[in-house]
């Protein structure tokens, strides 16, 4: 996001504001995050999460100006702080109490591999493009995103969860 940042001529001080905003919302989204997963589910906040990713990712993709891409940090803080936790939690109704650090590992190690494919795509994607093409790549992403976890994940999580 720094060297994109730039590239918009955007300063220091600039990114500092995104960081710092997307940091602030994504610790106060999971002040409520948690409490709406626990009465309503998890397919309603983690639709809303994966929505609010993908519509930050376009904002800093298509950011004509400083207001829209911090606006776009906002969003992304938001998806993240919502679908980081809510999603860690529906791993863990699905197995026994003495299966949750096995669980844990295991969700971890699938963020850890989604984090090497989605850089390795993203940089594959700004050589073929720019910056704002994989961040619009992003965009796409999270709507694929959005019909697994609505047609297959939330199916499964459904028939297995224990908990």
């Amino acid at each position: 996001i720094v060297m994109f940042a730039l590239s918009l001529n955007y300063n220091d001080a600039t990114v500092a504001l995104f960081f710092l905003l997307m940091s602030l919302v994504m610790l106060f989204s999971r002040l409520f995050a948690g409490r709406i997963f626990d009465t309503k589910g998890p397919r309603l906040i983690s639709s809303f999460g994966i929505v609010v990713l993908g519509l930050g990712s376009l904002l800093i993709a298509w950011s004509p100006a400083v207001a829209v891409f911090l606006l776009g940090g906002v969003c992304v803080g938001l998806g993240v702080g919502i679908l980081f936790p809510v999603l860690q939690t529906m791993i863990n109704n699905m197995v026994m109490p003495e299966q949750q650090g096995v669980a844990n590992a295991s969700y971890y190690v699938g963020l850890d591999f989604g984090w090497v494919c989605g850089t390795t795509l993203s940089g594959f994607v700004v050589g073929l493009t720019s910056i704002a093409g994989a961040y619009a790549m992003n965009t796409g992403l999270c709507a694929i995103a959005l019909i697994l976890f609505l047609t297959v994940n939330l199916k499964q999580y459904n028939r297995h969860k224990i908990m």
